[in-house]
């Protein structure tokens, strides 16, 4: 039998260790708002983007798709973030 390895010691400091535990939420809450105006504008923005220029709706149709299917690839990615650093 091998003796017993001793406790490893964390480098970092409680302090410094729990502000990261409040950090990280906050940096979510930040992401989620970002991210509900980005799509809020998107739906704001299309009638006079539309009317000023001369592509058709289908056109636009792929935009909205484009970003959207963007947005639900990376959204795997992003629930694997989050657990992993969980």
């Amino acid at each position: 039998m091998s003796p017993a390895t001793p406790a490893t010691v964390s480098s970092q400091s409680p302090a410094s260790s729990k502000a990261f535990l409040w950090f990280a939420p906050d940096l979510l809450v930040v992401s989620v708002c970002i991210n509900y105006i980005d799509r809020g504008n998107l739906s704001v923005q299309a009638p006079t983007s539309r009317s000023e220029s001369t592509s058709t709706l289908n056109n636009w149709a792929k935009l909205y798709s484009a970003f959207f299917w963007t947005y639900a690839l990376c959204l795997p990615f992003a629930g694997w973030l989050i657990d992993r650093f969980k």
